[in-house]
């Protein structure tokens, strides 16, 4: 026949009458609270035990507005986000559901890093931060892994002359972020150049020479 109540419980908990059981989901964080639980049987006996009980904050994990797309064959690494309350800094686990092939997840940082394999994909990928008290807290992200970036090798290559204008090769990207392609070349014998936006190589050579070893390289958006 033993009767429980307590004092000084947080707000939000209460202890069962029968069973002595404190449970409850916590309303507010505070410092360590003063709690005095009071037993009673059927002839009206009482004993006490106190105890001290901390409620720590809320756990909360603050993500970032989106994760950078990466690409196939490319080094990624981005952050999740930033955790606060629970049990507190120093004490956090992370980690993750459905990162693409190639990517993980550091277990101490939140940090996504390594080098995305396959033909790129889009996946939700859900992190989590759990304190030192088990308690968790989750974001979302749709991560995007491009498909590889290449540069299309010319099925021939004009001659040019010099004194005339170059009749022009315009070179052909695929794969990365498929927008935003900027070109670049070395190599050009004088005279010619490459348009940083279109890829075309053109203009008047002003002196001849052998074959010219060209490098093109194009970079995404």
């Amino acid at each position: 026949g033993y009767t429980w109540s307590a004092s000084g419980l947080p707000l939000g908990l209460g202890i069962d009458a029968n069973s002595g059981k404190i449970n409850g989901t916590p309303t507010a964080g505070s410092g360590p609270a003063s709690v005095t639980v009071t037993v009673k049987d059927s002839n009206s006996v009482t004993a006490t035990q106190s105890f001290s009980l901390t409620v720590n904050p809320a756990l909360l994990l603050t993500g970032v507005s989106s994760l950078p797309a990466g690409t196939v064959n490319v080094a990624y690494t981005a952050g999740t986000g930033t955790a606060a309350g629970g049990s507190g800094s120093g004490t956090y686990t992370w980690s993750s559901s459905a990162l693409p092939a190639g990517l993980s997840i550091a277990a101490g940082t939140g940090t996504i890093s390594g080098t995305p394999a396959g033909n790129g994909s889009q996946t939700n990928v859900t992190v989590t931060v759990t304190d030192s008290n088990a308690v968790t807290a989750s974001v979302t992200y749709s991560l995007k892994v491009n498909g590889p970036l290449a540069v299309a090798a010319p099925s021939s290559v004009p001659v040019a002359t010099v004194g005339a204008a170059y009749a022009g090769l315009t070179m052909t990207a695929s794969g990365g972020s498929g927008t935003g392609y900027t070109w670049s070349a070395s190599g050009l014998p004088l005279g010619l150049g490459i348009d940083a936006n279109s890829g075309k190589i053109n203009g008047t050579p002003t002196a001849g020479s052998g074959p010219a070893s060209v490098t093109v390289t194009v970079k995404d958006s």
